[in-house]
């Protein structure tokens, strides 16, 4: 990095160059390579002008380009189906934390990531307040091919590279507990296996936004304080998401317009965002503040589809209106019978007769919002503040990709009512999300400085919260926003700063959630458990040691130990419900109670020299080398979920150094 003057008193200048790169530490053990599963090559440049005008007005301009390329995908199923365990073993019911991973797709699967962001910023003294305006546009393309997840759904058995491929592949060990006989009928398929049979995904999400704020705030030197301004956002995003057939090629396409697309999403979504905030803090006492604030949000949001009709292209493998399981016994269109299936289940007029449509309707709904927050600020003493505060959150609704509701309903709803299935079909729109936050809470200064304190209690009822749930069949593999009807959130936080001596400092900090579902309509035997994603606990501590040395030189150490309490993933947790893709009614299927992933625990070290102009250290991430899940994509029907260890699951060890020109 640079910076300094470039003229002086009047223009400033950053630019800095970052490069990272890494070959992962995931093993592909068909491929036999540790360079494709989490590998990541990633550089960036960034620049900065700050132009102080005149004594009135700056502007300040940065620039940001970035590239990255590397692995994206590096799951195993973690199956949750008891009923196997005393055929197959105990990886038939396993406990997500022990999961003992073993990676082998014979798809590479490079994410792609470009972005660009430029934005100005000014700022102009008023002597009663300051008018400030900003621009930002940016543009992000991303993308990745990945292996497939439905070898064991059998769309591709007949296919005559699946049949070459799982023959070569007889034997090969794979994660427990599937078995390659040879032939794809009679294996036991695992999802990312080494043969086409499963097929691959690829998935597309490219974005370009531009958005402007402009303000005016009174000055802070007065009893009452106000600012006002006004937000616009155009947001434009292209999301795709395609199952397609595996036909054994070395480098597979990336794109939607191919004849290997069997199952696909393909939208334009576009959102215009309007608002207009407020706020008012006026000092009722020398030690007591009161705020108010008020802001108001209009969100316009349309969706359209890109898929081609079945008029232009269909499947012959993912093909439910000739799959006898259906019963549909063959679609039409315009009442002539049509070759295979839509790509998307949309196209569907009436699933039970096969009629279709040639197009897919677009939608558009808009989201409003009222947000108002009042809060109380008492400093009491010299040494302690104490406050209080009410307000309304919001989170705009949205449409999920077209034929998202019709996919699960054919596939997994219908299917399953004859099990005890609990699951309801999604609906196409998903609504704003609307929360009551109250929080109560201190601040101190103790001991002359040297020790800080501060505490909170919070209570947060949520209306239509916002959940992300993942579907997997057939159709490959969904990601879908739902609402939970009626969710509550409740905890406190703690921290403390201590300088225990004039080299030696301490810091900690607790935080503790419970959540609960009240009300959540598409799966309502999910009342009562916690709300998923948020962990019971979490701890930081951090020691920091600086000793000056006789050179000029500063000697420093740090350690950091994070730790995260027990999260669970889904809304469906320690229960048990139908595995509707297997078969199995509730009575005997998914057992979702060892889905939950542990607490786990890190420490970072730090060590190094300091001084005026550079700086150079060793470190260590995850110095213990702790292992631990990412995450946890619960996908009850299925029967199981799909884990991947966490990024920092391996020691990482590293040298920086940095030298300052100005």
């Amino acid at each position: 990095m640079i910076s300094g003057p470039l003229v002086e008193d009047t223009l400033y200048g950053r630019f800095s160059v970052d490069y990272r790169k890494t070959d992962g530490w995931f093993y592909n053990n068909y491929r036999q390579t540790d360079d494709e599963l989490n590998d990541a090559k990633e550089w960036s440049v960034n620049g900065r002008l700050l132009w102080e005008v005149n004594d009135k007005l700056t502007v300040d301009t940065k620039l940001r380009y970035s590239e990255y390329e590397g692995g994206s995908i590096a799951f195993n199923a973690a199956f949750a189906l008891p009923l196997f365990e005393a055929f197959i073993g105990p990886d038939a019911f396993i406990d997500v934390n022990e999961q003992d991973f073993v990676f082998s797709p014979n798809v590479t699967s490079p994410n792609k990531n470009n972005n660009t962001e430029i934005s100005v910023k000014a700022d102009y003294d008023l002597d009663w307040g300051t008018l400030s305006a900003w621009v930002l546009h940016a543009d992000m393309e991303d993308g990745y091919i990945a292996d497939g997840t439905s070898g064991s759904f059998g769309f591709f058995f007949d296919e005559a590279t699946c049949i070459q491929t799982a023959m070569e592949t007889a034997g090969f060990p794979v994660q427990s507990p599937g078995i390659l006989t040879g032939d794809p009928n009679t294996s036991v398929w695992t999802p990312f296996s080494p043969s086409t049979c499963d097929g691959f995904q690829y998935n597309e999400h490219n974005q370009t936004d531009t958005s402007f704020q402009v303000s005016l705030t009174s000055g802070a030197d007065q009893r009452l304080r106000w600012q006002t301004g006004i937000y616009f956002l155009d947001l434009e995003r292209y999301v795709g998401v395609s199952q397609q057939r595996d036909d054994g090629r070395d480098n597979l396409p990336r794109n939607f317009s191919t004849d290997l697309v069997e199952a696909l999403l393909l939208d334009t979504f576009n959102t215009d965002v309007w608002a207009v905030f407020g706020s008012i803090n006026y000092d009722i006492t020398d030690t007591l503040e009161a705020s108010v604030a008020l802001r108001y949000d209009r969100e316009s949001r349309s969706v359209t589809s890109h898929v081609p009709s079945p008029s232009q292209q269909t499947s012959t493998y993912i093909d439910p209106c000739n799959d006898p399981a259906f019963g549909i016994g063959g679609c039409t269109l315009d009442g002539v019978p049509i070759e295979g299936s839509p790509l998307n289940p949309a196209y569907f007029v009436d699933f039970s007769t096969g009629v279709l449509r040639d197009s897919i309707p677009d939608r558009s709904e808009d989201f409003s919002e009222w947000q108002p927050k009042v809060s109380l600020a008492w400093n009491a003493s010299e040494n302690w503040t104490f406050f209080g505060s009410w307000g309304i959150g919001f989170k705009s609704g949205g449409f999920n990709n077209s034929g998202t509701s019709e996919t699960v309903e054919y596939f997994l709803v219908e299917p399953g009512i004859p099990l005890g299935s609990f699951l309801l079909t999604p609906p196409g729109i998903y609504e704003k999300e609307t929360s009551s936050s109250y929080e109560l809470g201190f601040r101190s200064t103790l001991a002359d400085g040297r020790l800080s304190l501060d505490g909170a209690v919070f209570y947060t009822d949520i209306d239509d919260m916002q959940f992300f749930e993942f579907y997997v069949g057939s159709f490959g593999l969904l990601r879908v926003v739902e609402n939970i009807d009626r969710a509550s959130l409740q905890g406190y936080e703690l921290g403390a700063t201590a300088y225990l001596t004039d080299n030696f400092s301490l810091s900690a900090a607790y935080s503790a959630v419970d959540g609960e579902i009240k009300e959540f309509a598409l799966r309502t035997n999910t009342v009562g458990n916690e709300i998923p994603s948020a962990a019971e606990y979490t701890i930081n501590v951090t020691a920091q040691y600086v000793q000056p040395l006789s050179s000029g030189m500063d000697f420093f150490t740090r350690v950091d130990y994070s730790r995260v309490g027990p999260t669970w993933f889904h809304a469906v947790q320690d229960d048990q419900v139908a595995a509707t893709l297997q078969g199995l009614p509730a009575s005997i299927g998914t057992d979702l109670s060892r889905s939950q992933r542990d607490a786990y625990g890190l420490f970072n070290v730090r060590v190094g020299l300091e001084a005026e102009k550079w700086r150079a250290s060793v470190f260590a991430n995850n110095a213990t080398d702790e292992d631990f899940l990412g995450e946890v994509l619960v996908v009850p029907e299925f029967g199981g979920s799909f884990v991947h260890p966490g990024s920092l699951s391996e020691r990482f060890i590293g040298v920086e150094f940095d030298y300052r020109f100005f």
